[in-house]
């Protein structure tokens, strides 16, 4: 009978419970929170969407670092390659050319790609994305493209004149012809910019300014997050004793350059060397201290940059863990509905969950 250790435990539960935690939490926070929170911050553009390519590179880099190339490593590039096929097709492509697995669930669902920038009075509508800085930049992407048709007729004239006016944040729908309203405005944008789009994604639906309405979306956020979760905590389970016990023997890191930060200021310049003559005195006091700051934090930097990075990155994979994991929280207190955040872990654990129960059964039966 196969026994499961503490360690393989709590990869394998860590993502439910967190998402058992953010449904909890998510009682006590109001409502709106999740258009108060900036869905383009730092955190989720820069690092959540390009997370698979940073797991990958601290994930590898560990590996590289710790270990040599053995039977171990040939087994972290078969889980790993099939976790990047999996992450591919449900949240890029299921394959070239076509829409991801995860699209194509919410376009069977009833989902669909809608324009419907303006309400009935002609005012920019407020189902219209889900924050403003989204519909403004959705509205500039919608705007460049209908001034490229080559024909312009007037839903074309109307249509940009509504959206420059939407932009600037004035009332133009009294301007609109009398045969024209509104919706006639949604339903030609819609048809000029997707009625030819072949390949119905939430990419391609965004690329155009759109945005996604109705059927079952499961959480794509969610979904990474989960998978690169398992495979930081799957793999630290190979050299996470041996990284760990390098740092704890580590003597190279000094922190005199950290010191040498706050060990210098103009008084303590003055008293300790005491000037003779007023240019040593102006020396002392005011080119001195920003040298000596720019030269101790260049060369703290560049240690801890060496400690860090190039001989113990197993902290830069703590820290990404921990990063990932306080993503997964906030996307379960704030975004997606419950079942939605289900579906989305319950896809990655069809393969990662199944790696990391028995990866020694996978790998056996996935090699031959």
């Amino acid at each position: 009978m196969m026994t499961i250790s503490r360690y393989k435990l709590f990869t394998l539960i860590v993502c439910p419970a967190t998402l058992l935690l953010g449904h909890l939490l998510s009682y006590w926070f109001p409502d709106d929170l999740q258009y108060r929170i900036n869905k383009d911050g730092l955190l989720n553009s820069f690092f959540v969407k390009r997370g698979w390519f940073w797991t990958s590179a601290i994930g590898w880099w560990c590996m590289i670092r710790y270990r040599s190339f053995n039977r171990q490593n040939h087994h972290s590039l078969v889980r790993y390659a099939i976790l990047t096929i999996w992450w591919y097709m449900f949240t890029q492509s299921l394959w070239f050319g076509s829409a991801p697995i995860m699209d194509l669930i919410f376009t069977l669902t009833g989902g669909s790609c809608k324009f419907d920038v303006f309400d009935e009075r002609g005012r920019l509508s407020s189902l219209f994305h889900d924050t403003f800085p989204r519909r403004i930049r959705s509205l500039e992407r919608i705007y460049h493209l209908l001034k490229k048709k080559p024909a312009h007729d007037e839903l074309l004239e109307q249509s940009l004149n509504s959206i420059r006016c939407a932009m600037n944040g004035t009332e133009c729908h009294r301007e609109l012809a009398k045969s024209v309203v509104p919706t006639d405005l949604n339903h030609y944008i819609h048809d000029s910019l997707f009625s030819g789009v072949t390949r119905n994604s939430s990419a391609v639906c965004r690329t155009l300014g759109g945005y996604w309405v109705g059927g079952h979306d499961p959480s794509g956020h969610i979904f990474l997050i989960t998978l690169m979760i398992m495979y930081l905590l799957g793999e630290l389970h190979i050299f996470g004793k041996r990284a760990f016990s390098r740092i704890l023997r580590e003597k190279n890191m000094s922190f005199k350059p950290f010191i040498d930060l706050f060990d210098n200021g103009a008084i303590w310049n003055v008293l300790s060397k005491k000037p003779e003559t007023y240019s040593q005195l102006f020396f002392m006091t005011v080119v001195q201290p920003p040298l000596t700051f720019a030269n101790s934090f260049t060369v703290f930097s560049l240690q801890l940059i060496k400690f860090v990075v190039l001989e113990n990155p197993v902290i830069l994979l703590v820290g990404l863990f921990l990063m990932w994991w306080w993503s997964f929280l906030v996307t379960s207190v704030v975004f997606h509905t419950l079942s939605e955040q289900v579906s989305g872990l319950a896809f990655a654990y069809l393969v990662a969950g199944v790696i990391y129960w028995n990866d020694h059964w996978f790998i056996r039966n996935a090699m031959h």
